[in-house]
């Protein structure tokens, strides 16, 4: 039942390469705590408490709050398709509630940290890869695109002439992004390099020197590596790179609701936490320039 339900996800509800994979193994966690296989029988046979026993075990074990909830959102979603096939008359995990977690600010990176990133070293200009993996950074960073919606890009999605980026998003819903003639020129000549790869696969942006796709684990493995060389931030993934895109374009001006388009938020208020982080910058800038600003301890080590 786990292997038709996920089969639903990525074909009729076009759910994203990492959110099928992971929701199948929080599946597959579930079934393995009930001791169980996902029969037809067994999934009928699934309680509330199950459930919340599951849930308790995760937290016995100090999951994070984050990992429980992601885990109980398989299970809601799993059920609730159950109920849609007629296996079960009610959902066992719709009365389990999510744990409450605090909503981290995101990180982002420096912008001399992307610099370096996309730099190619010196000798390696001609260098497929390298040429790849620098733009694989300046895709992220300079469109803040997902990485499986990077993995999924097409030459034919690309206008150079226009500089626009059509975008598959979340849901299968497109959006446009607009770039640069920085990026124009990155892109036009990685894909001349790219034209001396062997059995390229058909349309792709992105392929490694075989000539097969990269996947969403590959752009996560680049970006990890090339950020980890440069940047002090515990976190180096494909994700910090929309966070640094979207705090890039509001402190230089944009408005919100532009980069809620260009990130391809369906909510406002899901593009509203960068505002924070923007807001936590112009207080830093405040203590540091304005006279009246700095605090009695600072006068006190004055003295």
């Amino acid at each position: 039942m786990v292997n038709t339900f996920v089969t639903y996800l990525a074909h009729e509800k076009a759910r994203s390469e990492c959110t099928v994979t992971a929701y199948k193994k929080d599946l597959e966690t579930l079934f393995q705590f009930l001791q169980v296989e996902p029969t037809r029988e067994n999934v009928a046979m699934v309680t509330t408490n199950d459930i919340r026993a599951w849930a308790s075990d995760m937290m016995q074990h100090q999951f994070l709050a984050r990992s429980v909830n992601r885990r109980l959102s398989a299970a809601r979603s799993f059920f609730r398709y159950m109920r849609l096939l007629g296996v079960i008359e009610k959902n066992p995990a719709e009365y389990v509630p999510a744990l409450k977690t605090p909503r981290p600010l995101p990180v982002y990176f420096k912008e001399e940290e992307v610099d370096k990133a996309t730099q190619i070293p010196e000798g390696e200009e001609t260098d497929f890869e390298s040429v790849r993996d620098a733009l694989v950074i300046e895709l992220l960073y300079q469109t803040g695109m997902r990485r499986a919606e990077l993995a999924g890009l097409k030459d034919v999605d690309i206008d150079t002439s226009g500089k626009t980026i059509k975008i598959l998003g979340k849901g299968r819903k497109e959006r446009i992004v607009p770039f640069g003639d920085d990026l124009e020129k990155k892109i036009q000549y990685y894909i001349a390099l790219r034209s001396g790869v062997s059995a390229m696969t058909p349309g792709r942006l992105l392929i490694k020197r075989n000539g097969e796709p990269l996947s969403v684990e590959d752009i996560y493995n680049i970006v990890v590596r090339r950020m980890g060389e440069v940047s002090t931030l515990e976190k180096h993934s494909p994700h910090v790179l929309r966070h640094t895109f979207a705090t890039t374009m509001l402190n230089n001006g944009a408005d919100l609701d532009s980069v809620k388009e260009l990130l391809g938020h369906s909510s406002l208020a899901t593009t509203q936490i960068y505002t924070h982080v923007t807001f936590e910058q112009m207080l830093e800038s405040y203590h540091k320039a304005h006279p009246h600003a700095k605090s009695s301890t600072d006068d006190e080590t004055n003295k």
